[in-house]
């Protein structure tokens, strides 16, 4: 009994909580009507046509009236984020970045997912990358309108480095990277925008993590430290 009084001990000084790894969990699961005033999302720019909640999705539509841009704050990280969403595309004439990290309450925009043409024609659309605003870097492959994607992109808060996954269940997968055309910021929000252009986008499940899993499935991940805890705890009871 002893034993395993100070088995529990050693766990409870093991595992010490992995705080903040997974940073944002959105399912947009608000009533329909204006994202804005939900969860902490606050209008950066833009007024007239605002981004709406509409059946537990936002649609991200773009016209030649004026649009809404809007964030929420994630707060602070180190190393690299992950940034993951489900996107369905129903329309891209043109190229228009649509989700993006960002700066709170500010210009500074980075890691830019793009919808754009598909380059090489099998498709109707595919995604992009981009550090900033130019240079977009395209999804491998063609990708079709009414389909669900769980989108992946990162930023690397140490070199800037920004990457691009599509339908990748780990970071391993096919990925395409940004050129670093840029200074290196430390992002705390992640943005949804409304621009000119054709484009419809529809956006749900986000999640912001430290981690490509965390991030992917909007799940946080067990601590090491507590798993090791755990067996521990079983060797001594097998004993």
């Amino acid at each position: 009994m002893k034993k395993f009084a100070l088995a529990l001990t050693l766990v409870a000084l093991m595992a010490t909580p992995t705080f903040g790894t997974l940073l944002l969990n959105e399912p947009f699961s608000y009533p329909d009507g204006n994202l804005v005033g939900n969860g902490g999302w606050t209008n950066h720019s833009g007024s007239g046509f605002f981004l709406q909640v509409s059946s537990g999705e936002v649609p991200v539509l773009h016209g030649s009236s004026s649009r809404e841009d809007a964030h929420t704050v994630f707060g602070s990280a180190q190393g690299t984020i992950y940034s993951a969403f489900d996107a369905r595309v129903e329309n891209a004439n043109d190229a228009v970045y649509f989700a993006h990290l960002m700066i709170g309450a500010s210009t500074t925009f980075r890691s830019r997912v793009w919808v754009v043409p598909d380059p090489a024609g099998t498709g109707d659309f595919t995604f992009a990358i981009s550090d900033t605003s130019s240079a977009q870097v395209p999804w491998g492959s063609g990708l079709d309108f009414g389909t669900t994607y769980r989108v992946v992109h990162s930023y690397d808060l140490t070199t800037g480095a920004t990457s691009l996954w599509v339908d990748q269940a780990n970071e391993g997968g096919t990925s395409v990277a940004a050129v670093i055309s840029s200074s290196v910021e430390a992002v705390n929000a992640f943005s949804l925008r409304q621009s000119s252009g054709n484009s419809q986008e529809y956006v749900d499940n986000a999640c912001v993590a430290t981690s490509y899993n965390e991030a992917y499935n909007c799940i946080p991940e067990p601590g090491t430290a507590l798993l090791l805890g755990l067996g521990v705890v079983g060797l001594i009871r097998r004993r």
